[in-house]
């Protein structure tokens, strides 16, 4: 399926706009001719329509550069591309669809982080390792976790021992034992 888009105020830096139906859903099409008949009954002309995008529909995933494991052959290849404040690889695809594949280089070395990797920083809980992954963008995953503890994005619970993502929560959202923090503040 392919859906239709244009940049916003014709501004290619900016975003695209999606063609919407009647219930504001964005609008499906077999093909690139099916999609243009439905414009050109609508009004739009071949000018129009060139300055249009056509996409496959389904998830977009960002992809930050290159990375080729080693073989018999050839040596391991790591092309870093810049994304937020560094060089890097980042492969969002490749996170969402295997637990060992390669989905982040970071910028000042070569080491190599799976999805199982941020899971294992992340005490195995999806959640907080998805977060890590998105918000990485130049930096070591461990050096990003240990600002975001220090900082008091994370606490440890004192009852079950599990990491749960703070932001002002009272309890532990695993056993419900109040927090470190909050026991800290009562004192």
């Amino acid at each position: 399926m392919l859906i239709v888009g244009r940049h916003i105020n014709g501004i290619t830096i900016k975003s695209l706009e999606y063609l919407l139906d009647e219930n504001n859903k964005v609008m499906e099409f077999t093909s690139e001719d099916a999609a243009k008949e439905f414009l050109k009954e609508k009004g739009f002309t071949d000018d129009e329509c060139y300055s249009l995008a056509f996409e496959t529909a389904g998830k977009h995933y960002l992809k930050v550069g290159q990375y080729t494991p080693a073989t018999d052959e050839s040596e391991e290849i790591i092309e870093r591309e810049f994304y937020g404040q560094g060089y890097i690889f980042k492969d969002e695809e490749a996170y969402d669809t295997g637990l060992d594949i390669p989905c982040y280089i970071p910028e000042l070395s070569d080491a190599i982080y799976t999805h199982q990797s941020f899971l294992d920083l992340m005490d195995g809980q999806e959640a907080l390792a998805r977060n890590l992954f998105e918000r990485v963008d130049w930096q070591h995953p461990e050096t990003l976790f240990e600002e975001d503890f220090a900082s008091g994005e994370y606490d440890i619970c004192p009852e079950c021992g599990r990491m749960f993502a703070y932001y002002g929560r009272t309890e532990c959202p695993h056993c419900h034992k109040i927090s470190c923090e909050e026991e800290r503040r009562s004192e």
